[in-house]
């Protein structure tokens, strides 16, 4: 499973114009990621969600390093995946506007 620098930098090189240099995508992934380090330390809720991504990250591990799952850890594991899927859109919905008060901007992303 890909982490989140890894899927934005995946992001990045399938859905930007193929003339970016590729210091320069990988220069905007360093700055991503400083960002969400500020956010860590600077902003309450985007560091809950980052702990309860980590936790239902931690759980799946757990549930997906066994060979065979009951029905109850089958709809565990789904339901978790949803969780974090919508903590990871939170995140992202807090790094957008925190780049666009950094950046001034207002634009759409």
């Amino acid at each position: 499973m890909l982490d989140f620098p890894q899927m934005w930098a995946f992001e990045l090189k399938h859905t930007a114009p193929q003339t970016l240099p590729k210091q320069e995508v990988r220069t905007m992934v360093q700055n991503h990621e400083e960002l969400r380090r500020e956010l860590a330390e600077s902003h309450p809720e985007y560091r809950e969600l980052m702990a309860e991504h980590a936790s239902y990250e931690s759980r799946l591990e757990e549930l997906q390093g066994k060979a065979v799952l009951e029905d109850a850890e089958r709809v565990e594991s789904v339901n978790l995946k949803k969780q974090k899927l919508q903590v990871k859109d939170r995140m992202e919905r807090i790094l957008r506007a925190h780049i666009d008060r950094v950046t001034g901007s207002a634009v759409r992303h």
